[in-house]
């Protein structure tokens, strides 16, 4: 048997049937792996399979078939006549249409000839669409609604600067401005938006800038690391790196490589880069704490207090070389101009973002986002004003 499992979503849906067996003694081992797309299933079967050896069963489907894969080795490739005609022959260990479209089953024969020989034999299945996700903070609601490339998405806001987002959902159950707890239930899983198998897409940002969750949450355990989480420049590092993106022709015939730096231009400069080499890498806190919930847990004992910044810290300031003189409008406000609330506008140059012009003038992105009527992720052109007191 090839190596090979379930690409398909939502095969928990899937109809599983009580079978005699048709060996008394079975010397193999059937050892099935259920979860979430994207939680590393498919990395526990191999290293389970390259430690003590075993078998990745073969799934069939009536998908059409790409030019990577090979009919026997994959996927079974069949005609849906022909799954329904197993259906009813009883010969699938479990199987289930996903999304409305194609059929997915593991045949049973296969499995029970490898069990007999005293094999281990590994099934991946992947959880259902509809699974319940739920509030990691106290917060309130500040988005529920449906996005292009996020699907259906609730962002909560806690008092702290903290915001969650949970994406890619099935079905919202919040609107914008509900009170929210730790451990409610704010929508139910799925694979909308541009999305390539039902999961949860979890994100935690401070101020709009993305911080790594696994920092303050242990997603194995389901706890905290820590009550109280100190939020210090190592946690923005990684907007300094560079990481080489591989793309692909339509046919796959030709290859050509990009390079991104997730801070943007003021990041990707030399001078940027060596003052961030010096910033020490986060450390994780040892110390364990409340129980807390983001997604697929009835035990919803959570913190009712949010985690918490340090007092002294605050969101990393953009490393900038020092610019020539020129003549741009584009000046530092001056204290007296600040304190007579005259209106004050700064010019957009290439490489700003809302984030270095919130900074710049010690404001915040969602007041400068106020007061010209754009949103956070709106592209900036160069040469437009913008208010920013």
């Amino acid at each position: 048997m090839g190596a090979s499992g379930h690409a398909a979503n939502d095969h928990a849906s899937a109809h599983a049937h009580a079978h005699t067996p048709a060996h008394e003694h079975c010397p193999g081992l059937l050892l099935l792996i259920c979860g979430p797309s994207g939680v590393g299933k498919t990395t526990i079967v191999h290293e389970l399979i390259r430690r003590f050896g075993g078998l990745f069963s073969i799934s069939a489907t009536t998908r059409q078939r790409s030019p990577q894969e090979r009919d026997g080795v994959d996927y079974f490739f069949i005609d849906e006549r022909t799954f329904q005609e197993w259906i009813a022959e009883d010969r699938f260990l479990e199987h289930a249409q996903v999304f409305g479209r194609a059929w997915y089953g593991t045949p049973e024969a296969p499995v029970r000839a490898e069990l007999a020989k005293g094999h281990l034999v590994v099934l991946d299945i992947n959880l259902e669409t509809g699974d319940t996700v739920r509030c990691a903070f106290d917060g309130k609601v500040r988005i529920a609604q449906i996005s292009k490339s996020y699907g259906f998405v609730v962002v909560v806001r806690h008092n702290n600067g903290l915001e969650t987002y949970y994406a890619h959902l099935s079905k919202l159950l919040v609107k914008p401005g509900d009170e929210m707890e730790a451990g409610m239930i704010l929508g139910l899983g799925g694979n909308t938006g541009h999305s390539f198998g039902s999961h949860l897409h979890f994100e935690t940002r401070f101020r709009g800038i993305a911080i790594d969750p696994s920092n303050l949450i242990n997603f194995q355990t389901q706890t905290l690391h820590t009550d109280t989480y100190n939020l210090t420049k190592s946690d923005f590092k990684y907007l300094a790196e560079q990481y080489k993106i591989r793309h692909y022709s339509r046919k796959r015939k030709k290859t050509w490589y990009t390079y991104y730096c997730p801070g943007g231009a003021s990041y990707s400069t030399p001078a940027a880069k060596a003052i961030m080499a010096k910033v020490p890498k986060p450390t994780l806190p040892t110390k364990n704490a409340t129980a807390v919930n983001v997604a697929n847990n009835g035990n919803h004992s959570a913190p009712t207090k949010p985690i918490t910044k340090e007092a002294t810290s605050t969101t990393p300031k953009k490393p900038v070389v020092q610019p020539k003189k020129t003549t741009s409008t584009a000046k530092t406000p001056k204290k007296a101009e600040t304190q007579t609330g005259k209106p004050i506008y700064y010019t957009i140059k290439s490489g700003d973002s809302l984030y270095s012009i919130a900074i710049k003038y010690k404001t915040t992105v969602p007041k400068i986002c106020a007061l010209n009527g754009i949103k956070a992720k709106d592209i900036l052109s160069i040469g437009k004003k913008l208010r920013v007191n």
